[in-house]
C-alpha cells in the first residue's frame, strides 16, 4: 500500500514537471526567437551603416577628384596666358633683331644683294613662333613662316638708306580659349618689325 503510493507521488511529481516544462518550453523559444531577431537586426543595421559611410566617402572622392579637375584646369589656363603673351613677345624681339641684322648685312653690301640679305635675315627667324600673314613679303620657308621684305638703297644721293621689314602673325594657344567667353578676344596679334639704315656702298658727299 505505502509503495503504490509513493508511485503515484513520483509519478504525480514527474508529471508536474513535465507539464511544467512544456508550459516554459514556448516561453524559452519565444525568448530565444526574440534574442535572434535582435541579433539580426543589429547585424543588418550595422550592415546598412557601413554601406551607406562606403559609399558617402566614394560620393567625396568623386566629388573631390571633379573640383581638382575643375580648378586644376582653370589654374592651367591662368598661368599659361602670361606665357602666352611672353611668347609673343619673344618672338617680336627675335623678328626685331633679325631685322637689325638684316639691315646692317643691307648696308655693308656692295654692290646690293637683296636675295643674301633676304636669306641672312630668315635664317635668323627659325625660333621665332611666326605664321605666314598673307599680303606682300617673301616668304622665309624653309626657316620660317614668316615674310620679309628688303628694299635697296633709296634716297637722296649721299643719304641712301636700305630697310628690312619682318612680318608674321603669332597664333595665341590658351589665350584663345577665352573666345569661347569673349567673341572679341583675337585669335592672333600681327607683328611688324622694320629697321632701316644708311647705306655705306653709297659716294662720299661733301
Amino acid at each position: 500500500m505505502h509503495i503504490h503510493k509513493l508511485e503515484q507521488d513520483i509519478f504525480s511529481q514527474s508529471l508536474t514537471s513535465v507539464l511544467s516544462l512544456a508550459c516554459s518550453l514556448p516561453a524559452v523559444i519565444w525568448a530565444n526567437t526574440m534574442s535572434v531577431n535582435r541579433l539580426l537586426w543589429n547585424y543588418f543595421d550595422q550592415l546598412d551603416s557601413f554601406l551607406h559611410r562606403k559609399s558617402l566617402h566614394s560620393n567625396t572622392k568623386g566629388q573631390a577628384l571633379v573640383e581638382f579637375t575643375l580648378v586644376f584646369l582653370l589654374l592651367l589656363v591662368i598661368a599659361w596666358i602670361p606665357t602666352d603673351f611672353g611668347l609673343a613677345f619673344f618672338s617680336g624681339q627675335l623678328a626685331l633683331n633679325a631685322s637689325r641684322e638684316g639691315a646692317r648685312i643691307a648696308a655693308a653690301t656692295k654692290p646690293f644683294d637683296a636675295i643674301d640679305v633676304k636669306t641672312e635675315t630668315c635664317k635668323r627667324l627659325s625660333w621665332a613662333l611666326l605664321q605666314d600673314p598673307g599680303g606682300v613679303g617673301t616668304s622665309c620657308s624653309p626657316y620660317s613662316n614668316a615674310k620679309v621684305s628688303v628694299t635697296g638703297p633709296t634716297g637722296a644721293t649721299c643719304n641712301q638708306q636700305v630697310t628690312v621689314t619682318i612680318t608674321g602673325n603669332y597664333n595665341y594657344m590658351l589665350f584663345g580659349i577665352l573666345q569661347f567667353f569673349v567673341p572679341s578676344v583675337p585669335s592672333s596679334v600681327l607683328i611688324t618689325r622694320t629697321t632701316q639704315m644708311r647705306w655705306e656702298g653709297q659716294q662720299v658727299c661733301n
